[in-house]
């Protein structure tokens, strides 16, 4: 029998715009080596095209996928009191958990790292779920372009928070680009959001440094017009 692997990664970490999302994906050592041989790596290295002519050859292949959507207001709120990659490591516990609750037996996971040092994130992870001793556990920077289950699990983030991000900019009649803070239609839009409404949509990052930066040039001008 083929060997069970499980993916994980996350996809729009730093935007200003928008969830963060993190996948998991469950394939087998063929299905694994099938996705790497049609073009399966990293998905920040692959074209917009061939992230979506992939997404739905993942879907077949794959015994079982979890994608879950981190929302801007939660990402404020949980940052109050801890770490980014200390919630990243709560939501991948979560897919760990989802996992092992599935009718099959999982022999390795495998998560792209967000920790700087890859004992310290096995530390926070193991906090939130128990792992059999029998499942080999990697965490590894770089994981997402080095095993195809993690490039599976990279692609469908990402498709899934590009997709997020264009319905966004079509609902706002703005081009978001992808979201993150140094775009400049993204600064633009962050100003202008704050001008004319006074406040941030609940898809915005309030907490991040170039949305706190827009809401103070705000308060500022009120303060001059005075």
């Amino acid at each position: 029998m083929d060997s069970l692997q499980l993916g994980i990664d996350e996809a729009g970490r730093g935007p200003v715009i928008g969830a963060l999302f993190i996948s998991g994906v469950v394939i087998d050592s063929n299905g694994a080596q099938e996705l790497f041989e049609q073009g399966a790596r990293d998905s920040k290295k692959l074209s917009k095209e061939k992230r979506e002519e992939l997404y739905p050859v993942i879907e077949d292949k794959s015994d079982w996928i979890c994608s879950l959507e981190v929302k801007a207001s939660e990402i404020d709120f949980e940052r109050q009191r801890i770490s980014l990659n200390e919630l990243e490591a709560q939501k991948m516990a979560k897919i760990i958990s989802k996992a092992l609750e599935q009718d099959f037996e999982l022999d390795r996971i495998v998560m792209d790292l967000p920790d700087p040092n890859a004992e310290k994130f096995l530390s926070r992870l193991r906090k939130y779920v128990d792992i059999p001793e029998e499942v080999e556990v990697k965490a590894e920077h770089g994981a997402d372009d080095n095993y195809a289950v993690c490039s599976a699990a990279s692609i469908i983030a990402k498709v899934n928070r590009d997709n997020q991000v264009s319905r966004l900019s079509k609902e706002n009649k703005i081009d978001l680009k992808t979201g993150y803070p140094h775009e400049k239609k993204v600064q633009e839009y962050l100003r202008d959001v704050m001008k004319e409404e006074g406040e941030y949509p609940d898809f915005v990052r309030t907490s991040w440094e170039t949305a706190e930066r827009a809401k103070n040039d705000k308060e500022q001008s009120k303060i001059d017009d005075y």
